[in-house]
């Protein structure tokens, strides 16, 4: 039974894949996927073991941030007065977002703790909010690229709420049952 529900899940997630590339575009998908892919092989290698409940989020952000470094890289390349003239593109804007980001996916990092978390999470918050706002000024003209980038920085930053939820959650309850352990080693007997 669990292995039919294992073939029925695969085959969700593929056609699920299918719908998204389709809609999104490779580049879009594959840009994100990789960085994520490998900030989390090298976590798993090389993050200390207490480090590893944010693990999660720290690859999704990392490879969201890979992502919109990519894209400066490629506007860059590209004729920048063009796109900014057709996209109202903000250098600025998307810079700050970009070095602030940096920061507190470093912090996150070094210190993976409920503070660099929930400093993540507002700002995830706060880029979200901002994001909707840009969609929405396009009218929701989900026909060009902008748009549809959006709505992936908005996928990938909901992503990584949930996993700094999850990641301060599981960093709570392992700091509870390791002050649960060490009352334990130090009762007088």
């Amino acid at each position: 039974m669990q292995r039919i529900l294992h073939i029925i899940i695969g085959i969700a997630f593929l056609i699920f894949f299918k719908l998204f590339y389709a809609y999104f575009g490779l580049g879009t998908i594959l840009i994100p996927a990789i960085g994520i892919a490998v900030i989390w092989f090298l976590g798993n290698k090389y993050l200390d073991i207490s480090k590893k409940p944010m693990l999660p989020a720290i690859a999704i952000e990392g490879g969201h941030l890979v992502w919109i470094i990519t894209g400066f890289f490629v506007i860059a390349a590209l004729n920048p007065q063009n796109i900014t003239k057709q996209y109202q593109f903000n250098i600025l804007e998307s810079l700050f977002d970009v070095i602030v980001f940096g920061a507190l996916l470093m912090w996150l990092w070094r210190k993976p703790a409920k503070i660099s978390g929930i400093f993540n999470i507002v700002f995830q918050f706060l880029a979200i909010i901002g994001a909707i706002y840009s969609v929405y000024e396009l009218n929701f003209n989900l026909d060009t690229l902008l748009p549809r980038a959006l709505i992936i920085h908005i996928i990938l930053r909901v992503s990584a709420i949930i996993a700094l939820l999850i990641g301060i959650y599981k960093l709570k309850k392992e700091s509870t049952s390791a002050q649960t352990e060490l009352s334990t080693f130090q009762t007088p007997k």
